[in-house]
C-alpha cells in the first residue's frame, strides 16, 4: 500500500506482506523520521472490494517485441494535445511508445508486455487497464510508473495520487506543462524505486 507522510509529504511504500492486521499502527518516515499513524483498512478494503469484481477478457492480443533494454510507455488517452506532447517527449527519453485510444486493448497489452511508463485517463472511459494494475501484486505493480491525468485535483498532489493508487496524477489542463510534469513524475519514481531496492538488498531480495 501506499501512503504519505503527513509531515514531509515524503510518498512511502509499504509492502502488502509489512501491514499488520491491525485496524491503524505506527509508522516511523525515513525522511523526516517523524512516527505517525496510518490506517490502511479503508483504502485495503477498497482495493480488495475492487480487485473481487470481475475483470472484462481482454481481446487476444499479439506480445510486442522490444529490443533488450528498451524502455517502453503505454499511453491510454483520448486529449490529442496531452498524447501528441506525452509521446515527443517520452521518445526524446528513448521511450518506446505505443498510443492508444481503446482501454480494452490497452488492458490486453498490460498482459502481455513490459511497461516501464503508463499514462491513463482518469475516467470511466479508462477504467478497465488501471482496474487491472491495482488488481496486480506490489512487486509486479511496483516496477510501473503509473501515471493518471484528469480533472480530480492539482498536478503532483502526493495525497491524490496515494488515493488514486497511482505514482502521479497531472490535471488535464496543464498540458502546457507537460515536459516539467514528466520529468517530475519521472525522477521521483525513480528516486523511490532506487530507495526500495537499496532496502530489499539489505533484506537480500531485489524487487
Amino acid at each position: 500500500m501506499r501512503t504519505v507522510c503527513p509531515n514531509c509529504e515524503r510518498q512511502l511504500i509499504i509492502p502488502d506482506e509489512k501491514i499488520p492486521q491491525a485496524a491503524s499502527f505506527k509508522l516511523v518516515c525515513p525522511g523526516c523520521k517523524q512516527s505517525f499513524t496510518v490506517s490502511p483498512s479503508p483504502t485495503i478494503a477498497e482495493a480488495k472490494k475492487e480487485t473481487l469484481s470481475p475483470l472484462p477478457s481482454p481481446p487476444p492480443v499479439e506480445p510486442d517485441f522490444f529490443a533488450p533494454g528498451t524502455k517502453t510507455a503505454l499511453l491510454v488517452l483520448r486529449d490529442q494535445a496531452w498524447t501528441e506532447s506525452l509521446e515527443r517527449l517520452l521518445q526524446e527519453r528513448g521511450y518506446h511508445v505505443t498510443a492508444l485510444n481503446d482501454p480494452s486493448q490497452a488492458a490486453a497489452k498490460l498482459q502481455v508486455n513490459v511497461y516501464d511508463v503508463t499514462l491513463i485517463e482518469d475516467s470511466d472511459w479508462g477504467r478497465e487497464p488501471l482496474r487491472l494494475l491495482h488488481a496486480w501484486p506490489g512487486t509486479k505493480r511496483r516496477n510501473i510508473n503509473v501515471i493518471l491525468i484528469g480533472q480530480a485535483g492539482e498536478s503532483l498532489h502526493p495525497g491524490l495520487s496515494f488515493r488514486k493508487g497511482v505514482d502521479s496524477y497531472f490535471h488535464v489542463q496543464d498540458h502546457t506543462r507537460s515536459k516539467e510534469l514528466l520529468q517530475a513524475s519521472l525522477d521521483s519514481f525513480a528516486a523511490a524505486y532506487l530507495s526500495w531496492n537499496a532496502a530489499a538488498k539489505k533484506l537480500g531480495r531485489e524487487f
